[in-house]
């Protein structure tokens, strides 16, 4: 594998992850974005419970079988609430089942990533699922973590959701999510978004008192029209709300 190229760009939230829908507190949280450089050999997914089954990309189908089945176990009652079974996506990071209705959608996610089981709900633009946000904009918030709706409506509920990819774990927090999305957001099962306008109010709050970040990162002897440069090309791709900085690493 090659090394990594410069410059870095690291992600700040205030407190939020990359998803900055996330109900995080912690502010040092922070994402990296850095150049992806893959082999043109097997791509390798090693997992260690039952979910993930599968350990090279032949076999992917086999745990995307596995986490809808899963699913499905817990959140078919959507169909009652004309939602229906739309796909699941697998990847490395994460596998994702979306149910979806004429404007409307829910993720359920084993990630990987942050070791869980999270559910987000969306808000279909043009009947289509919405892009993953990585800014908070002016533009609505179409997509956001349960967490968020938690957080705006039962605020005490969310120390009870626990965390784990063993089967036992997982297998809990989808019945708990499931339980958690009759009981606290009944609406949106009726088709009203209400739940992610309230949530979007905590991730605004949120950014308003941690405001967003993007931190690039460049080596001590690059020279003053690299770091113009990697500035320019941030500030074409970035939005006005979030601040710049550039720093320097030794290496």
């Amino acid at each position: 594998m090659r090394p990594l190229q410069w410059p870095l760009f690291v992600l700040a939230y205030g407190g939020a992850r990359s998803r900055h829908v996330l109900a995080r507190h912690d502010a040092d949280a922070v994402a990296k974005v850095e150049p992806a450089v893959e082999s043109r050999g097997e791509v390798r997914c090693r997992q260690a419970d039952s979910w993930g089954k599968s350990r090279t990309l032949p076999l992917v189908g086999r745990s995307a079988k596995a986490w809808e089945r899963g699913v499905r176990a817990h959140f078919d009652f959507l169909l009652d609430s004309a939602f229906r079974f739309d796909h699941v996506d697998h990847g490395v990071w994460a596998t994702s089942a979306a149910y979806v209705s004429s404007s409307l959608g829910v993720e359920v996610t084993r990630s990987t990533e942050f070791r869980r089981v999270e559910i987000t709900l969306l808000r279909l633009v043009d009947g289509q699922l919405p892009e993953p946000e990585i800014w908070v904009t002016d533009r609505p918030i179409n997509r956001t973590l349960f967490d968020n709706v938690l957080l705006a409506r039962a605020p005490n509920l969310l120390e009870q959701v626990p965390t784990g990819l063993s089967e036992r774990e997982v297998d809990g927090q989808l019945r708990l999510w499931a339980e958690l999305l009759r009981s606290v957001a009944p609406d949106f099962l009726e088709g009203d978004d209400a739940a992610i306008v309230e949530a979007e109010q905590v991730v605004r709050q949120r950014v308003a008192e941690n405001p967003q970040e993007l931190t690039i990162w460049l080596p001590s002897d690059a020279s003053d029209t690299d770091e113009a440069k990697a500035r320019e090309k941030a500030e074409r791709t970035t939005p006005d709300e979030v601040r710049i900085i550039v720093r320097r690493y030794a290496r």
